[in-house]
């Protein structure tokens, strides 16, 4: 069941990044202020997931609203402040991401970003989370950073090589993107998803701020 949702969400995350590179070459040429957007309209999607949020969680509606604003205030301070860290690193990591896509073909810079993001997280989670790789995981894990290096290469003539500029931007999106995301684990792992993302969200409109 999980493999048509993850091929139809890396769908949409291709046809999303597209779009990003339309807009950052055209409407929106400024990455940052592409991202203060982004932020910005963060906000709508945490009033939504509120308003919805006693559907998700098997709350009567609509005072289940109350009761999953109580939850919010009932968090650990520790869990809050992790969400909202994360929520700004996770708008950084769009800057620098944005900047790479401006630079660069999309076709190229999201692969290679991919790859960087599992590297910062294979290490991270070992540190933050306790995870560990099994063998399976680590050929795939080795294929997929292999793959990504290729792509981020720019052929010309006989020769390949990295465009740096980019590869500044890749990398430090990819840490970035990393380090958001095992946060967010840690989130979920004391918290629902609800709760969770509703944090992360502020955190995002504070980043982009």
């Amino acid at each position: 069941m999980w493999l048509p949702i993850a091929l139809i969400g890396y769908f949409l995350f291709a046809a999303v990044k597209l779009t990003d590179r339309y807009l950052l070459k055209s409407s929106l040429p400024v990455p940052i202020g592409y991202a203060f957007y982004v932020g910005l309209f963060s906000i709508l999607g945490s009033l939504i997931i509120l308003f919805l949020s006693p559907l998700f969680l098997g709350l009567p509606f609509p005072t289940g609203i109350l009761t999953v604003v109580q939850l919010l205030v009932d968090v650990d301070l520790i869990i809050i402040l992790i969400a909202l860290l994360s929520g700004v690193l996770f708008i950084w990591a769009l800057i620098s991401f944005y900047y790479a896509v401006k630079e660069g073909e999309a076709s190229r810079v999201v692969p290679a970003i991919g790859a960087s993001v599992a590297v910062f997280v294979f290490i991270l989670a070992r540190f933050l989370v306790d995870e560990h790789l099994g063998i399976n995981e680590v050929f795939a894990f080795f294929f997929l950073v292999i793959g990504g290096v290729l792509v981020s290469l720019r052929i010309t003539g006989r020769s390949l090589h990295f465009n740096k500029r980019e590869l500044q931007f890749i990398f430090f999106s990819g840490f970035l993107f990393a380090l958001s995301w095992v946060l967010k684990k840690v989130v979920f792992i004391d918290q629902n998803f609800v709760i969770g993302f509703l944090w992360m969200n502020l955190g995002m409109f504070a980043g982009a701020m």
